[in-house]
């Protein structure tokens, strides 16, 4: 009888600490909570420039792909790339993930624009294996020499679109909605006159 009498007393509080306990404790349910507040418009992408520095050109940054191969955002000049720094282990990444494989979907036959998934582990075996087992054809790097801590300071994710003429036009750390039409317009926008 008394069971009966805690169990009806208490079971709200119980099922509190039992959410909260899948929350810090299960990665998938913290990925599926944040594709939840990204699906209703909670973290959208800021689809706007930042306004530029006295000297916002971004320095040469280099990455290496599954390929081996090394590439410079110097040689990336003309073009918009997008960085996207990240982790498999990072819920906040994975929740992500699923806009910027869409907005890559949507871009990738367009010359003028080059996305790097530069993984902050360096593991580009254990970033590969995980873009192919969520059924991602996002492009996988990992940084090949450092990184200056306003591109990256170590927070994950941290995005940055640098446009056509090599400066930084956006910077977002934490977790965004870039499948939007208004980020694929910003990024077309990145290659106008005006902008750059």
């Amino acid at each position: 009888m008394q069971l009966k009498k805690i169990i009806k007393d208490y079971w709200f509080n119980g099922l509190i600490i039992g959410i909260i306990a899948l929350l810090l404790f299960v990665p998938a349910t913290k990925v599926w909570l944040l594709e939840g507040l990204m699906d209703i418009g909670l973290f959208r992408a800021d689809a706007q420039r930042e306004t530029p520095a006295k000297d916002s050109m971004v320095p040469p940054l280099y990455f290496t792909g599954t390929d081996n191969r090394t590439i410079s955002t110097n040689d990336l000049k003309g073009k918009v790339v997008f960085i996207n720094f990240w982790a498999a282990w990072c819920p906040p990444c994975r929740a992500e993930m699923p806009s910027i494989n869409a907005l890559y979907l949507q871009m990738k036959d367009d010359p003028r624009f080059v996305f790097i998934e530069a993984d902050a582990d360096g593991n580009l075996q254990s970033s590969l294996q995980f873009m192919q087992d969520n059924h991602y054809s996002l492009p996988v790097y990992k940084a090949a020499g450092a990184i200056p801590a306003n591109i990256f300071s170590g927070a994950l994710p941290t995005t940055v679109i640098i446009d056509a003429g090599g400066q930084m036009a956006n910077h977002n750390e934490g977790v965004e909605n870039y499948n939007t039409q208004q980020m694929l317009s910003y990024m077309k926008s990145l290659f106008s006159p005006a902008k750059q």
